[in-house]
């Protein structure tokens, strides 16, 4: 039976100048745009790029232990990647 994960990430969104700045608090990934919609778009496809990121290097495993502060263990999402059941961990 497959399960899915829900990471729930902190965007944050400010103006500076003419600029609106988006950041992502857990990644801290961040990105610019002309329009605060541009710069959700932008964000948006960067945490996506982050994330795959770092299933392709086998980071996020680590990433989720640390994000959910132990609750969900390395050792567990590993687990479950390796046995399938976990999806695309």
């Amino acid at each position: 039976m497959a399960r899915t994960l829900y990471l729930k990430l902190t965007m944050r969104f400010w103006q500076e100048e003419n600029q609106w700045v988006g950041k992502c608090e857990e990644l801290g990934t961040a990105v610019c745009g002309d329009s605060m919609e541009e710069a959700q778009e932008a964000l948006d496809e960067a945490v996506a790029m982050n994330l795959e990121g770092l299933a392709e290097s086998g980071e996020l495993c680590r990433f989720i232990e640390e994000y959910t502060q132990g609750a969900i263990s390395y050792a567990t999402l590993h687990a479950l990647a390796m046995t399938g059941e976990g999806g695309k961990v």
